[in-house]
């Protein structure tokens, strides 16, 4: 009814007012008090004299007022899930990265295969580098909400600049407010880094590549194997002439005892080859990439100093086959003296006839001839120097003989590329001496074989290098006789001599000392590589025996287990690349972890940026002035909003929350200062107009 009036009446919550309820004794005298009852119904009660909080019942009707305790303005505790979960982040993060690493290296060096199984490990490997991004940027952002409640307690930023915190590290656009780089300096570089930290997942997968490899596998294969010590009739017929030595007896049919004639010429033409290019002749392999090991049996020659005895035989043979003049020319100098002694030589008979020397010091004729040997002397001049470093020439003396050896060497072929090596050192048997043959004794035709060899190669060998004299008019020119002419051996140090003077010889009698040497001269000391006669000789015997293998007619395929290589796709890994990226990621990541503690401890709680806490930290009644009635939580923000300047500090009633802190200036004069020094919004020059509109509805909305 109008006019009535209830003075001093206690009402319980949710309990009728026109109801005089019972007031129990213990009832607290604060309670409310209804002062009247209005017309329309309105009623008003007094205020309580102390502070009172406000909380919704259950069923989110009314507001149960509640006391404020002493529990509420003491000091919280820490929640410990924020700071663990950070630190848990960190940690998955670097655990997933180790992960990563092991992965791609438990992959380097295997197979590619099919398109699906590449796809399927490059995916797991990007979602390794996926969660540890989001692992790190995890506890970044922990560390970075942290840091940003704790610059807010002691920094005014305005709303437009809150906006741009709280959001940093989420939306690329807000790193460009320069207000908040300008108060939240190391705030804005936490969120700068929880950006960086997406580059590892860029970089990470991408350590991981695939690259031409090879595989190798077993298997068997069918190779060249030199069939020399053998007397199958099929086989030793390949590298020598044997003639029957008994009437009415057919070659390979009954015949026992044959007579050596001499080598055929698929040995002759081989070994030709092999001097000339001074390399083992290409052999075809069964695949493009292999690798196998054979043993076998088969020739070498090994050669030493002659004794004194086959000296003297040497120098009285050369002595002989220069006293005898060609024509009108006579020898003067000896360079190079080759031959193959035959046994009268060998047993020490004197040789006066110089047909006999020029037939030992040539190629040999196919001859059934038992006198031959299985030997080559020769005699040469080599530089030596004295304490005092002159230069001088020695002749030598050296003796060649045909040896059988047990082979064991290695073929490798890559890409049309073979290289052959010996796995060990040939083992040396026994000598192979020239064959006598004579109707009584059976035919060794193994010596056949290995005297046609020995045949071949002396006569790449045999004959002689020198300088004559034309007796007619004195001249003097150098002469060389001796397929050496034609093979690898001739740029042997042990002919520098020869063509040193040969050099002089046509440079008007010149010294022989320090002179350039001619560019072909260079190139044939390249191909014998600085070596001595000894010692090409034995290589030549070497590659000629291997050469022997580029034909099948004389090394008959075998089976044997090769090492066959594949050209495959194969994973690489580039462990450098992910360290340093993820290395730098963990880093920043341990570097924002302790400024999160810091941050932890200087608040003495912790905080995030969920909606919850907004509306915690926006309790303060004049955070309502800030928008109209109908701008509550859509856009555009009003630009006065974003100008008003917050600050999170304590409220006079207890707790913290968000407070104006424009409003406190108070006089138009600070509100003028306080606009211009605003860091968000850039005042334009010329536009005062603007401005003083401003200013006034500025007034009159702030008083």
């Amino acid at each position: 009814m109008p006019g009535l009036v209830v003075d001093e009446t206690a009402v319980s919550p949710g309990s009728s007012p026109l109801l005089i309820p019972q007031v129990a004794a213990n009832e607290s005298e604060e309670q409310p008090r209804i002062t009247q009852i209005r017309r329309i119904g309105s009623v008003s009660s007094a205020a309580p004299s102390s502070q009172e909080t406000h909380q919704r019942n259950v069923t989110g009707s009314e507001y149960v007022p509640r006391q404020s305790s002493s529990s509420d303005v003491e000091k919280k505790k820490i929640y410990w899930r924020s700071p663990a979960s950070m630190i848990a982040c960190f940690f998955i993060g670097i655990f997933v990265a180790l992960g990563h690493h092991l992965y791609y290296t438990s992959l380097k060096a295997d197979l590619v295969g099919n398109e699906d199984e590449q796809q399927r490990k490059l995916r797991y490997g990007t979602t390794f580098a996926f969660v540890t991004q989001v692992s790190l940027v995890g506890s970044v952002g922990f560390a970075y909400s942290q840091w940003l409640w704790k610059t807010l307690r002691t920094t005014r930023v305005s709303v437009q600049c809150l906006d741009s915190a709280f959001s940093a590290d989420t939306q690329l656009i807000s790193m460009f407010n320069p207000e908040m780089w300008w108060k939240i300096k190391l705030g804005s570089l936490l969120a700068l880094l929880a950006w960086c930290l997406q580059l590892p997942s860029l970089i990470t997968p991408a350590t991981l590549g695939v690259i031409p490899g090879t595989q190798a596998i077993n298997t068997t294969a069918e190779v060249p194997r030199l069939l020399i010590s053998t007397n199958d009739t099929g086989q030793y017929s390949r590298f020598e002439y044997s003639a029957p030595l008994l009437p009415d007896t057919v070659e390979g049919l009954n015949n026992t005892n044959n007579f050596f004639v001499g080598p055929r010429t698929i040995i002759s033409r081989l070994s030709s080859a092999t001097a000339t290019t001074g390399q083992i002749l290409p052999i075809h392999p069964r695949f493009t990439n292999m690798s196998y090991s054979l043993q076998f049996f088969g020739p070498t020659v090994k050669c030493g100093a002659a004794n004194s005895t086959q000296a003297a035989i040497i120098d009285r043979l050369l002595r002989l086959k220069m006293a005898y003049p060609v024509d009108n020319f006579t020898e003067q100098t000896s360079a190079y003296f080759g031959f193959v002694p035959n046994e009268y030589i060998m047993s020490g008979g004197e040789v006066t006839d110089i047909e006999t020397v020029n037939d030992i010091s040539n190629i040999r004729m196919q001859q059934p001839a038992n006198t031959s040997s299985n030997q080559l002397w020769t005699t040469y001049q080599r530089y030596f120097w004295n304490a005092s470093g002159v230069r001088y020439t020695e002749v030598q003396h050296t003796v060649c003989r045909l040896f059988n050896a047990s082979y064991d060497v290695n073929f490798d072929f890559r890409a049309g590329n073979q290289t052959i090596s010996k796995n060990q050192e040939l083992k040396t048997l026994n000598e192979i001496e020239y064959p006598q043959d004579n109707p009584f004794t059976l035919t060794n035709y193994a010596a056949h074989s290995y005297s046609a060899f020995m045949w071949v190669l002396t006569d790449q060998l045999v004959g002689s290098m020198g300088f004559w004299i034309d007796n007619t008019t004195n001249r003097k020119f150098s002469s060389i006789s001796t397929p050496i002419e034609h093979n690898s051996l001739l740029g042997s140090v042990d002919l520098d001599p020869f063509f040193d003077y040969n050099d002089a010889l046509y440079r008007q009698n010149a010294t022989t000392l320090n002179k350039t040497m001619s560019d072909q001269r260079v190139e044939d000391k390249a191909l014998a590589k600085n070596k001595t006669l000894n010692a090409l000789i034995e290589e030549l015997s070497f590659n000629v025996t291997i050469s022997f293998m580029s034909s099948t007619l004389l090394s008959p395929l075998v089976n044997t287990t090769v090492l066959r290589t594949t050209t495959v796709n194969v994973y690489s890994y580039k462990h450098k690349s992910l360290f340093l990226a993820y290395g730098l990621a963990i880093l920043t990541t341990l570097i924002a972890n302790i400024l999160g503690i810091i941050a932890y401890l200087d608040n003495g709680s912790a905080h995030d940026r969920n909606f919850s806490a907004i509306l915690g930290a926006t309790r303060e009644a004049q955070l309502k002035e800030l928008f109209s009635d109908d701008d509550h939580g859509i856009l555009p923000v009003p630009k006065l909003t974003k100008r008003a300047l917050l600050k999170f500090r304590n409220m006079d009633d207890g707790g913290w929350s968000f407070r104006r802190t424009d409003v406190e200036m108070g006089e138009e004069r600070s509100w003028r200062i306080l606009m211009q020094r605003r860091t968000s919004v850039v005042p334009r020059h010329g536009a005062w107009r603007k401005k003083f509109v401003f200013w006034r509805v500025a007034g009159e909305k702030y008083g």
